[in-house]
């Protein structure tokens, strides 16, 4: 691949993340999704991909695949920063996101690490790790038990350990049901 074509194919790669957050502020709040199920979705969708993409042959479809799978990851990333927002209660809730942020960054810096040593091994390790990480985010999501959609956030800690010791407070709307 010429170097003109590898700037343009990372440019391509870049712009894929756009849709992801378009899509994010779309499905976040829709009736009957709410943030759980939408990052669940997405997860399990991202890391299907993951899967599927290397075994795309042409460099086409592999960037477009690339693409996909770069837009299915944001989109829960997106949707992870508002609903860690609505787990912490006010009086906290900048530490909160803080730290969220910070871990982040620290996964952030670490993950090309991780996939230039993926990439020395095959590709399809590199690809089955992403999916293996986008797996992990979905069984995340599926075991924590409360949905924040359109639920009054807490104010203080007081009114966390009080929803937590109430005994059919967890998640109204369970996760896999069909009820909305």
């Amino acid at each position: 691949m010429q170097l003109e074509n590898a700037f343009f194919a990372v440019f391509l790669s870049s712009l894929a993340e756009v849709p992801g957050v378009i899509l994010g502020i779309m499905i976040v709040d829709m009736e009957g999704v709410g943030r759980r199920r939408s990052i669940l979705l997405f997860f399990i969708a991202a890391s299907l991909m993951a899967l599927i993409v290397p075994y795309f042959t042409e460099s086409t479809d592999f960037l477009i695949g690339n693409m996909v799978l770069k837009s299915l990851v944001n989109t829960p990333f997106c949707i992870l920063y508002i609903f860690a927002a609505e787990l912490f209660p006010t009086t906290h809730r900048a530490s909160g996101i803080a730290f969220c942020s910070a871990s982040s960054r620290i996964a952030g810096a670490l993950s090309p690490l991780v996939t230039a040593w993926a990439l020395t091994q095959s590709v399809d390790l590199t690809y089955d790790i992403f999916a293996l990480a986008m797996a992990l985010g979905a069984l995340a999501s599926i075991s924590y038990e409360y949905e924040t959609s359109q639920a009054q956030l807490p104010e203080s800690m007081d009114d966390v350990f009080e929803n937590s010791n109430k005994t059919k407070r967890a998640e109204e709307r369970p996760l896999l049901s069909s009820r909305g």
